[in-house]
């Protein structure tokens, strides 16, 4: 038997000053062997987010 998740989001953008917060702590996390080799990517485009989903 598999299972399938789902998720729902809200329609609603993530203020530029609360996404910055986001990414600076992801940022300044410790990675393994500290090697930080972690890219993020904040795709704001709504159609650009369909295409990537």
């Amino acid at each position: 038997m598999k299972s399938k998740q789902e998720r729902e989001f809200e329609n609603t953008s993530i203020p530029p000053e609360d996404l910055k917060k986001i990414l600076d702590a992801g940022m300044h996390a410790p990675s393994g062997y500290n090697l930080q080799t972690t890219t993020f990517y904040a795709v704001t485009d709504g159609e650009i987010r369909k295409k990537l989903a």
